[in-house]
Parts: structure tokens; sequence; C-alpha cells
């Protein structure tokens, strides 16, 4: 069974986090095809892209870290497009009100359990909302 990368997972990868050692251990270890999806990939480019405008890093570490990114999905992760039937799903989680998750994080849940792959997290409030929906999660760090 594959592993569906939550897209703080992809971060951790290519910015230094609390949960970066975590990650990279998990990603070079993993036994099983590692999927993100273009809203992970999304996301992932709108957090390197936040650094840079809150100028925290330089528009050239910006560019190598999304050139980092790149590489790694080319070399080492299947990509994924995010459907309609995951924002569909999404939304329908949203108005599970004491799931208490917000949409970016319904729709990666959505995702996965739409196709049958473990979710990787950093998230633990994410990871609770997955054990909820009885998805097969792996929480890092």
């Amino acid at each position: 069974m594959s592993y569906y990368l939550d897209a703080c997972v992809v971060v951790a990868l290519i910015q230094d986090e609390a949960g970066t050692a975590a990650a990279i251990q998990f990603v070079s270890q993993a036994d099983d095809p590692l999927i993100v999806s273009d809203y992970a990939l999304g996301e992932a480019a709108s957090a390197v892209s936040r650094q840079f405008r809150m100028g925290k890093i330089e528009l050239a570490e910006a560019k190598h870290r999304l050139t980092l990114l790149d590489e790694w999905v080319a070399g080492s992760a299947q990509p994924i497009a995010t459907e309609a039937s995951d924002i569909r799903m999404g939304a329908q989680l949203v108005r599970r009100i004491v799931m208490g998750v917000r949409l970016p994080d319904a729709i990666h849940l959505a995702a996965a359990q739409i196709r049958g792959y473990r979710l990787v997290t950093i998230d633990r409030h994410m990871a609770s909302a997955a054990e909820q929906m009885g998805l097969e999660t792996v929480l890092l760090g």
C-alpha cells in the first residue's frame, strides 16, 4: 500500500523545521511508493514563497528550495492530480464539525482515503482526524 504524503511532510523535506529529520528518515527508508498530490506540491511552493515574502529567505534560496522539491519529486515520488472528488469529499469532512479540520487538510485526507493510501503526516491533529475516519496513518516526529 502506498504512502500519501501530507503537505507538511513535503515542506519539511525542503526547509528546516521541527519535523525535517523525521521526514527525511521516513522517505529514505519507505519500502512502498511515496505519493504526493499536485495540491501538496502547491502548498509546499506556497510555503517557500511565504518565507521569501516575509524576508526570511533570499530569492536564490527560494529558487533553490523549489529546485530541491522538483528534483525530489522526479526521483523519489509519484505525483498525482487532485480531483474534484477529493475537494467534494474534503468539503464534506469539514462539515463534520467535531473533526475540526480545515479544508486544505480535509482535501489531503480525502485524497488518501479515496485511493486507499496510508497517510503520512507530522500534524497530530490531522493524524487524529485520519484515525477517526479509519484511515491508516503514520505520524512522524
